[in-house]
């Protein structure tokens, strides 16, 4: 009696130990999931776009901290009627020189320097966040890259189970009810091969989009789904120490600075700006006259324009400080829960690995040798075939999540959460 063959350990080895590496062509890349991780760091738009953030602010730092450019005026005086401008009997060339306060360049300076600070943190906050993503859309491909191989053996199952049937039927030995149940399951394998091959490449166009490498390009995985236990308490992740660590919190810390440097700035509003001036003077064709003058600028509509400006301070400060607050209530709200989750899933990867899946491809075992036996008929022996397929996917469908869990665990937490990373 003839059997399909064999493919239990094949499909069990593929799931969990074998990384699915392909024959890459010259214009393919492979990428471990750690090689994929370290070229999106770099390589990423998120992250381009925070680096040139940074230089951006750089560059008003460098303008905030310095004067401000000189003015340069000509004047000329008593140009007789109908002359020229060369006639005037004088003429003056002014430069003038605006002087904040020193105070306020000084403020101003420390403030611009507080933005850069808040920006690198919320590079560091991208970059976790770009990891989280890169580790997300690689575990999902390799979910349907297997999910792939599954549904091309149930296939492979099904179409052998319809030509059976068809002969079973023509011979008299089956219903036609048997051979349309047979048809149908056919169809509905062939469905799932293309959904499943479909959302594979969807997955890799997810990766290559948070890589930040083009669509045309051609990626090959050269990593397995794998199972790392988590090594770290849900009480050690949601400390206080390890919250404020975090670079978004620390990001909207060096905001809620800035802020206090932009009130302290708004104060000294009411202090004087100097203005120096310096001219050089032609009277009578004598160009030998020199002169300077003073002068500074003074808060006389301070109840308007100087107060304005301080409670304008005060609302961003009051903001940015319950911003603060909200941001850490949000930050042990999204790891309570995620980590929750990652606990309920490991224990559920746990059970398939020592419980479900022994029994399950015990159970085929015992369906291989009762048809071989002719204890059952070819339907049970596909069935009980069929049955173990389905497990393999619910135990990838459930490692998957929990792979998903962990990437954004660590992503919440800007810490390691496994045992080990590669």
């Amino acid at each position: 009696m003839n059997i399909c063959r064999p493919f239990i350990h094949i499909i069990t080895i593929i799931a969990l130990t074998v990384p699915f590496r392909l024959a890459a062509l010259p214009s393919q890349q492979i990428f471990t999931l750690k090689s994929a991780i370290q070229y999106g760091l770099k390589y990423a738009p998120k992250i381009r776009q925070a680096e040139s953030n940074i230089m951006r602010l750089q560059g008003i730092k460098k303008q905030k901290s310095w004067l401000e450019n000189p003015s340069l005026g000509v004047e000329l005086e008593q140009i007789p009627t109908g002359r020229g401008l060369g006639s005037a009997e004088e003429s003056r060339v002014v430069l003038g020189q605006s002087i904040p306060f020193p105070t306020k360049i000084i403020t101003r300076s420390a403030r611009q320097s507080r933005l850069v600070d808040a920006a690198r943190q919320n590079l560091s906050s991208i970059r976790l966040e770009v990891a989280a993503e890169i580790k997300i859309a690689y575990n999902t491909a390799l979910f349907w890259h297997t999910h792939t191989l599954l549904a091309s053996e149930n296939l492979t199952l099904a179409n052998d189970f319809k030509s059976k049937a068809k002969i079973r039927y023509d011979v008299g030995e089956a219903s036609y009810l048997e051979s349309l149940r047979a048809r149908v399951v056919a169809a509905q394998a062939e469905q799932h091969l293309a959904v499943t091959q479909t959302q594979y490449s969807n997955a890799k166009n997810n990766i290559k989009l948070s890589m930040g490498i083009e669509q045309s390009e051609e990626i090959v995985l050269g990593d397995s789904l794998r199972f790392i236990p988590l090594q770290i308490d849900g009480d050690e992740l949601l400390t206080t120490a390890t919250i404020e660590r975090h670079p978004l919190y620390m990001s909207i810390q060096e905001q809620l600075a800035a802020a206090n440097l932009q009130k302290r700035f708004a104060q000294q509003s009411y202090l004087p700006d100097l203005e120096l001036y310096t001219f050089r003077q032609k009277i009578d064709n004598n160009s030998k006259f020199y002169g300077i003058s003073f002068g500074m600028s003074f808060p006389l509509w301070f109840f308007s324009n100087q107060r304005g400006r301080i409670q304008e301070a005060n609302g961003e400060l009051n903001r940015l400080r319950a911003g603060v607050f909200r941001q850490k209530l949000e930050m042990q709200t999204e790891i309570r829960n995620i980590y929750a989750n990652a606990t309920r899933e490991q224990s559920q990867v746990l059970v398939y690995r020592s419980e479900i899946l022994p029994l399950a491809e015990e159970g085929f075992r015992v369906a291989q040798l009762s048809y071989q036996n002719g204890e059952i008929g070819y339907i049970e022996y596909m069935e009980a075939q069929r049955s173990y397929i389905e497990t393999q996917a619910k135990y990838l469908e459930t490692l998957l999540n929990y792979n998903i869990s962990v990437a954004k665990l660590e992503q919440a937490a800007g810490i390691p959460v496994l045992l080990h990373l590669e």
